[in-house]
């Protein structure tokens, strides 16, 4: 079974993270809370970077090396040009990624 589930999900909690570290953004206040990324970059930065290497680790288990660097750098890609363009507007929460993250699950499970 191919695990590019796992790699997104991990792909783009780490690029979240990294994502809410940057100080050239202006970031959305979600579930009016303010996210706390720019507050605490010591500790959310190597955990948006660790998620990123998880995620190419699996892509290349899943696919080999050159061809899961190349799916990663797909994912990735494809990633954060959507949270960089849905973001701002709020459409990025943990309740949206749960639920893609879910149904791509169950759609590789019963393929």
């Amino acid at each position: 079974m191919r695990m590019i589930t796992l790699s997104f999900l991990f792909t783009i909690l780490g690029f979240w993270a990294c994502y809410q570290t940057s100080r050239r953004v202006a970031l959305a206040v979600l579930n009016r809370r303010p996210e706390s990324g720019q507050s605490n970059q010591t500790r959310v930065l190597p955990f948006g970077l660790i998620g990123l290497l998880v995620g190419f680790v699996l892509c290349v288990l899943s696919y080999g090396l050159w061809s899961g660097l190349f799916v990663f750098l797909i994912l990735l890609t494809i990633v954060s040009s959507l949270m960089i363009l849905l973001a701002p507007l709020g459409y990025i929460s943990g309740r949206n990624i749960a639920v893609v993250a879910l149904l791509s699950a169950l759609i590789e499970i019963t393929l």
